[in-house]
């Protein structure tokens, strides 16, 4: 597996996260760490189509190009990645008593956090230019899940 096109991150920027799961020799994962280098690509490539589905969600243009909102966002997925090894390994916050007995999904509850975290970062995206698409476009109103179209419907705009 490689690190796709619409991905964000790399198994070297997820090594040095949880660096007692790869090679002594090299500090990064390979084909004989547990995960392998292949794996840890899988998961990074997994964490990133949540985050793209959260970002398509909140109108961003995927994957994004901005650079600093580039590097804001593969922090975020090098860092579920990095859960995702350490739970290989029965370690992590997904092995602690609190979430194990909690008996929710690893995935969901990453999903949500990762919801959670776009909503909380959209304007400062936008605002460092990640490209952002209005629903409706410049003429619409949107207010939660109804959109207001003025100028297609012949309403009067008082």
């Amino acid at each position: 597996m490689t690190v796709l096109a619409n991905s964000y991150g790399t198994a070297d920027g997820v090594a040095v996260r949880c660096g007692q799961y790869v090679n002594d020799t090299t500090g990064l994962f390979t084909t004989t760490t547990h995960p392998t280098k292949a794996q840890v690509e899988t998961f990074i490539n997994q964490m990133s189509g949540i985050m793209n589905t959260s970002l398509s969600k909140a109108g961003f243009t995927i994957p994004l190009s901005q650079a600093d909102a580039v590097q804001s966002v593969t922090g975020i997925v090098e860092e579920y990645t990095a859960d995702m090894v350490l739970a290989t390994g029965f370690q992590g916050r997904f092995y602690s008593a609190q979430f194990q007995a909690s008996g929710m999904n690893r995935m969901s509850f990453i999903a949500k956090e990762i919801d959670e975290w776009v909503t909380s970062a959209a304007i400062g995206l936008e605002n460092m230019g990640a490209a952002r698409v209005t629903i409706g476009g410049a003429d619409s109103l949107q207010a939660g899940v109804i959109s207001l179209d003025f100028v297609d419907h012949n309403e009067t705009v008082y």
